[in-house]
């Protein structure tokens, strides 16, 4: 193999028909805000660069490292950048911070040209016109890098808003940001210690002018090499320096390697399965993990490119299916994340607007309100299985109903959150098992289903850690995690116990859903009561019950404004409240009694919700 390395400088490096483009199987842009902190710093101590930039030594030079190209040193084509094997977070740095200076410039000088304004851009000469191209490519990154950063020449519209698809993307605008805002008038007062009413535009403009030809006049060791089929290998040799690559960088990488041709339909669905993570709300790697952890044995967050290598066959035919498949799973992931109404899924519009699927939409819900992720392990294959056909709506919701219900008794209880794991991964791997029988039947579904269902018994907690347990809401804005965890807790329990006694009465499910749409409401208001020491357990479960939002008034305080309301619902556990709790309420304050009440309503609640999820025990 070849190398060529050459010092050069970052003006020959961004000049004439030089282009860069970064692969696709490349990490990710990683540089944090320290990094820039301390690149800037080091600019301004190196260069000597001061108030009085007349006196800036124009022969200094800033020595920026090493990058690794693909290409031939000689001859560049605009039409052909080079292949940044090492180096893209020293190219893409030096990218954004002469993007982040012209810009500053622009804004306050929009005539002001500086000599270092075609570090950005390439000029090409076709058919009788000049048009500018970008010299920094990144196909991860379009069209966020050339249209909100790079785009500084007049031909796009800064203002214009951005649509992130990836974290990448915002990770890059963010750092753009984050630049520009180091290099305002205050920042650069502070680093050079001078009073920002000294700053005048004209000496801003000076300072950022001297740090731009300073960066331009640094430099750094260019190694060319003109074999292609090397890339992936030294990808990998160079990953030892620097910052470690994440297993989604290596897995994506590796996949690139033997898929990736000019189409670049690997690197589009790549980017799919990026911008359906982003529009999630959760990482890549967390997402592979689950991808996995339903398919393979013995899949940890730290191993899954080891697992990868190890149970996906290295051939084009093998990579592409894992790819699809992770196409796939990254939409189910996206919807079961943030289900609405709209949601087009499984064929149908607006799914969860039909019949009884509002259903599955309240039990996604409940599982992102108590922030517990171990299960998509398992509903990544109940969507995919179901989508497939092997499996009825009826299993599907069943599934997903019974696992909303355990689930619950462990967050009850603080259990850990790896305790059902295990039986998440066995379920999802038996039934992606049965989708791959020749003879399938829904009998095998339903099989799957038992042996799931006496796992999870298996794990239940004890009764009496669950009858302990004390859930509050206070009707105040659900600020953090822990009280928006109760609500979601305090909810799930009342629906469910609402429902059980509801069916005594209304057969058909879409019926109840009006069950699921009420607010939550204290029986006894706070105001009631005088003793301070009261804030806890008057906000307790067993203060609490469901009421249909047009038949909740909030200005209802006394027992029989009380009892005129709840005798107006329809949900059969709060319209029979007071037959229930004959002797709940009372209007005089500091009664001990009322906290009796309150807390054996709460044990009483809980018990029952214990009844439903536990199967009952053997004669």
């Amino acid at each position: 193999m070849a190398y060529s390395p050459r010092e050069i400088s970052i003006e020959d490096i961004f000049s004439g028909n030089k282009r860069y483009k970064i692969p696709n199987f490349q990490r990710d842009f990683s540089w944090e805000d320290s990094n820039f902190d301390d690149f800037l710093d080091d600019l301004f101590s190196s260069s000597g660069i001061n108030c009085k930039v007349q006196d800036f030594d124009h022969d200094n030079r800033y020595f920026f490292g090493m990058i690794l190209v693909l290409g031939d040193k000689i001859s560049s084509d605009i039409d052909k950048p080079y292949q940044v094997i090492d180096g893209q977070q020293r190219l893409t740095t030096m990218t954004l911070f002469f993007a982040a200076i012209t810009e500053i410039i622009h804004t306050l000088n929009d005539d002001y040209r500086v000599e270092f304004g075609d570090r950005l851009y390439a000029t090409r000469n076709k058919q009788g016109k000049s048009e500018q191209v970008h010299r920094l490519v990144n196909d991860a990154l379009n069209p966020l890098l050339p249209e909100k950063i790079l785009n500084l020449n007049g031909a796009g519209d800064l203002s214009a808003k951005v649509d992130i698809q990836s974290d990448e993307q915002k990770h890059l605008l963010d750092a753009y940001e984050y630049i520009k805002n180091i290099l305002s008038k205050k920042e650069i007062s502070m680093r050079m210690h001078v009073d920002i009413e000294d700053l005048n535009d004209a000496l801003y403009i000076s300072i950022l002018e001297a740090l731009g030809d300073y960066l331009s006049n640094s430099t750094l060791i260019c190694i060319y090499n003109d074999s292609l089929e090397e890339a992936n290998k030294l990808f990998r040799n160079l990953n030892s320096r620097g910052k470690k690559l994440d297993p989604p960088d290596l897995i994506k990488n590796e996949i690139f390697s033997i898929l990736e041709d000019e189409s670049q339909s690997a690197s589009t669905r790549w980017m799919q399965i990026e911008k359906n993570i982003y529009e999630s709300e959760e990482n890549l790697q967390t997402f592979i993990f689950h991808f996995m952890r339903g398919r393979y044995k013995s899949i940890t967050k730290n191993n899954l490119y080891e697992r990868f290598m190890s149970r996906v066959e290295p051939s084009a035919e093998s990579y592409m299916e894992f790819l699809e498949s992770l196409v796939q799973a990254s939409q189910y992931y996206k919807i079961m994340l943030n289900p609405t109404d709209k949601t087009e899924i499984f064929g149908q519009k607006k799914y969860f607007s039909q019949k009884d699927h509002w259903q599955i939409k309240s039990d996604l819900e409940f599982f992102n309100g108590i922030d517990v992720s171990q299960l998509r392990i398992l509903l990544i294959t109940l969507f995919e299985v179901f989508d497939k056909k092997k499996m009825s709506s009826a299993q599907f919701r069943k599934f997903i109903r019974i696992t909303a219900l355990h689930q619950c008794m462990h967050v009850l209880v603080h259990s850990s959150a790896n305790k059902l794991t295990t039986i998440y991964a066995n379920t999802s791997q038996e039934l992606l098992k049965y989708r791959n029988k020749e003879n399938w039947s829904t009998n095998d579904v339903d099989n799957a289903y038992k042996e799931y269902e006496a796992a999870l018994v298996g794990k239940l907690p004890s009764e009496n850690f669950v009858e302990s347990v004390n859930l509050t809401y206070d009707a105040k804005k659900l600020d953090n995690s822990k009280k928006g965890k109760e609500y979601a807790l305090i909810k799930f329990v009342l629906e469910t116990l609402a429902v059980n006694r509801q069916e005594q009465t209304i057969k058909s499910n879409k019926g109840l859903k009006f069950i699921y749409d009420a607010t939550i409401e204290h029986i006894i208001d706070r105001e009631n009561i005088k003793d301070n020491a009261s804030e806890g357990w008057i906000n307790s479960l067993g203060n609490l019950l469901l009421l249909e939002q047009g038949k909740h008034y909030s200005n209802v305080k006394s027992e029989e404004e009380k009892r005129n309301m709840y005798s107006k619902s329809d949900i059969t556990m709060t319209n029979q409240f007071f037959t229930d709790f004959p002797n709940f309420y009372s209007d005089t304050p500091n009664q001990s009694g009322i906290k009796e009440s309150i807390e054996s309503r709460n044990k009483s609640l809980l018990k029952q919700f214990d009844n439903i999820v536990r199967p009952p025990k053997s004669e």
